[in-house]
């Protein structure tokens, strides 16, 4: 079997992968938020800082 520059051989393309399986409960995060989280956001800002998530 040869293979050709873009990867497909002679008998025709490789198979694809098998579709990702589901992410468990525990990996999902809610998205941060409430007044605590907003003030913090204001100062970084003012103070002109950043963070290693934006």
């Amino acid at each position: 079997m040869t293979r050709s520059a873009d990867g497909a051989s002679a008998e025709g393309p490789l198979p694809t992968a098998l579709a990702p399986a589901r992410k468990p409960g525990w990996l999902k995060v809610k998205a941060p938020g409430g007044p605590n989280y907003v003030h913090l956001k204001a100062m970084m800002r003012e103070l002109g800082l950043h963070t290693v998530c934006e």
